[in-house]
Parts: C-alpha cells; structure tokens; sequence
C-alpha cells in the first residue's frame, strides 16, 4: 500500500518488459488518467519515457485533496495492441 499526505508528490514509475525475452522495451506510449476517491479524474497525461522501458509521471496532491483510494489507470499502447494497468495509492488526513 502507497500512503501519502496532502500536498505531497506522487511518483509513479513502471518498466515495461518484453514477454519472451525479459527485456525491457520501449512501446508507443503510456497514457495515465488518476481518479480521487469520488471517481472524479484527478489528473490525466502521458508518462515520459525516461529510458528504455522505464517511464514515469508525478502527480502532486493538492493539500485539500480529498482523503481515500486513489486509481491510477496506464494504458500502454504496444505494437500488438492496449494493455491496461491500474496502481492504487491512498492520500491521508
């Protein structure tokens, strides 16, 4: 489980790995969208390509950010088609 206050940032990072040769390998792009715990779209960009395979994307909490489970949901495009991703995280009083 991710814990945060309000007002902090929020790191997310993934590496995308080849299924058959355990690589890491760049793909067409990762779209993010983070929804609050009302289910309201938080944020919403691309995640950079921070080297191969590795992307990320910082998200900073407002410090009035409702408090709960938050869902960060990744579409990752690749040649063969979407993969989706959902990381959660929580933001406390």
């Amino acid at each position: 489980m991710y814990l945060f206050q309000r007002g902090e940032t929020v790191v997310i990072d993934i590496i995308v790995m080849d299924a058959e040769t355990e690589e890491p390998v760049n793909v067409n792009g990762i779209d993010i969208t983070i929804r609050n715990p009302n289910g309201s779209i938080a944020a919403s960009g691309v995640m950079s390509n921070v080297s191969t395979g590795m992307y990320s994307y910082t998200y900073n909490t407002e410090s009035d950010a409702p408090t709960g489970e938050y869902r960060a949901r990744l579409n990752v495009s690749t040649p063969r088609g979407w993969i989706v991703h959902d990381v959660f995280f929580y933001i406390e009083p």
